[in-house]
């Protein structure tokens, strides 16, 4: 699978939007930095996928939920440019 390289910054930008459509994490963002791995995962994803998300989600569980189905996708498509 081939990964598009962006930046730290749009790849938050890209994450946010990802997680805006989410109906169970409305009003919630994920907070960067966004950190590279020095050995990148067996899919070769380069960056750490454990984010924090910030907000009040009304159902906090359905929201962590999404929030990784989140990751998960834009992980597949989205690495971190190196400089």
């Amino acid at each position: 699978m081939t990964h598009a390289h962006v930046s730290s910054e749009d790849l938050l930008s890209i994450l946010n939007a990802a997680l805006a459509q989410r109906e169970e994490c409305l009003d919630c963002t994920f907070v960067g930095p966004l950190q590279p791995r020095a050995e990148p995962y067996p899919d070769g994803g380069n960056w750490t996928r454990s984010l924090t998300v910030r907000g009040r989600p009304a159902d906090p569980q359905a929201c962590g939920e999404a929030a990784a189905e989140v990751i998960a996708d834009v992980a597949a498509r989205f690495n971190l440019a190196r400089n």
